[in-house]
């Protein structure tokens, strides 16, 4: 058999097995340990390495990728600003490039497009933990995953041939990571609308509070919104795929109203130091002592929660919905049915 089938197979089972231990921990603790991003990172990159040996690359060179990879980790990431991080992230994207370079036979960059797409995902899942779109978890899930699926699994077959051109260009097979972000994306806006429902239809007062405050700041909003949407429509009368970003579009400010009345009115709550964890996102600036503690994207810390319960005060947290089942479900749908998107827009054209 294959070696690089065997690699792919057992890359993902084990991803597949890691997801679903994050998932439950994500839904019932509202944490995932390090453990299990950095463990899926590193057999990963072991699993990558033993291959292209196997497939002729020389071993020297991978080794010294692999005392790179960790040098990153140890040089670059722990309690670095972000620009050390991304700096960080650059050098193994060149590396692997670089390493490329070097190959007449694509067989043998599985570990070299492994870095470059580490890589360009750590940038991607630093920027969206630092932004507050994703929590610690998620972002090194995130990346693990990158590793992971860098190549696509030789297993999978899926091909999108369109029967038109988008306005003169084809749209085919795209990367498994492709299939696996644009699923993400459409995932997690159902995953996020049904959670959300569910906890405004029990927080009916606070919501509909919040919503008529954020829903009249929109007006602006709503009408760029509809005059782009009216474009698109038009546009959709000669190109039909253009029809779902059209109602998309016009939709988005209402969408957009419900989930901020949800994320602000809802999801936020007085706690106490018992009910804190390390990580929790404060809302708004609280003066504990001599010391004012400010949101950050890295969350209250343990000294911050051990000065919270010396002085037994409680502060105002904003809760998250658990996000990794997304991922999970993601990757379950992008190695079963390849890129909803494209297999959507295929009924259409």
């Amino acid at each position: 058999m294959d070696i690089i089938l065997i690699s792919d197979i057992f890359l993902c089972v084990v991803s597949l097995l890691w997801l679903v231990y994050a998932s439950i921990s994500d839904l019932r603790k509202k944490e995932v340990a390090n453990w299990v991003s950095l463990s899926l990172m590193f057999i990963a990159l072991i699993i990558r390495s033993i291959v292209s040996v196997m497939l002729g690359q020389s071993i020297l060179i991978i080794l010294g990728m692999m005392v790179l990879f960790l040098l990153f980790f140890y040089l670059f990431v722990k309690e670095k600003p972000i620009w050390i991080q991304i700096a960080g992230a650059i050098i193994l994207i060149a590396v692997g490039f670089l390493s490329r370079s070097f190959n007449s036979l694509g067989s043998v960059n599985y570990l070299s497009t492994g870095f470059i797409a580490f890589g360009i995902f750590f940038i991607i899942s630093i920027l969206l933990y630092y932004a507050k779109v994703f929590g610690g978890a998620d972002a090194k899930l995130l990346m693990a995953l990158a590793f992971v699926f860098a190549t696509t699994p030789s297993f999978l077959g899926f091909n999108y041939f369109l029967p038109v051109d988008f306005f003169g260009f084809s749209l085919s097979k795209s990367s498994f990571l492709v299939d696996f972000i644009i699923n993400s994306l459409l995932i997690s806006l159902v995953y996020g609308l049904v959670f959300s429902v569910i906890i405004a239809t029990r927080n009916k007062k606070k919501f509909s509070i919040k919503f008529k405050e954020i829903n009249s700041k929109l007006k602006v909003f709503k009408i760029m919104c509809l005059i782009i949407g009216i474009i698109f429509l038009v546009l959709g009368i000669f190109q039909r795929v253009l029809i779902i970003p059209a109602i998309l579009i016009l939709i988005l400010p209402w969408f957009y109203a419900f989930i901020k009345s949800v994320e602000q009115g809802v999801l936020v709550s007085y706690k106490s130091w018992n009910q804190l964890q390390e990580g929790d996102w404060l809302v708004e600036n609280t003066k504990i002592g001599n010391k004012i503690l400010k949101p950050s994207a890295d969350g209250l810390s343990k000294e911050e929660i051990f000065l919270i319960k010396k002085l037994g005060k409680k502060v105002l947290v904003r809760d998250g919905i658990a996000y990794v089942p997304v991922f999970l479900l993601s990757v379950i749908v992008s190695l079963l049915f390849g890129n909803l998107f494209l297999g959507l827009l295929m009924l259409l054209v």
